[in-house]
């Protein structure tokens, strides 16, 4: 996989309200905020397996109650290594994914 493309200021240019957006460069999680946060919503999308799985790891114990994480490619031939491990946290877990019916193979991890 060839990710050259995924400059900060490349990504910000995209994005209609990049004034809203906060970019955290570097290898996830080490450059994730380390003071107490809580979510309602997360978009995962690393197309990799050890980023997805540490991305699971970081954001679902965070999430408020109801609050979900989308997780883009979760089943998709073209990076199967995002369903491995999108798999092996749900199993470790005890959590189910829900398919969601998009031309990514994506899925919502839900906290009840």
């Amino acid at each position: 996989m060839n990710f050259s493309d995924t400059s900060a200021e490349a990504v910000r240019a995209c994005l209609p309200h990049s004034e809203c957006a906060v970019f955290h460069q570097g290898y996830f999680p080490e450059t994730a905020p380390r003071e107490e946060l809580s979510f309602a919503f997360v978009s995962l999308d690393p197309d990799l397996y050890l980023p997805t799985y540490n991305g699971l790891v970081y954001f679902y114990p965070k999430l408020a109650s109801g609050g979900a994480v989308m997780i883009h490619d979760c089943f998709s031939a073209q990076f199967p290594g995002v369903g491995a491990a999108a798999h092996k946290y749900c199993r470790e877990q005890g959590l189910l994914l829900t398919p969601v019916c998009d031309l990514h193979g994506s899925a919502i991890l839900r906290k009840a």
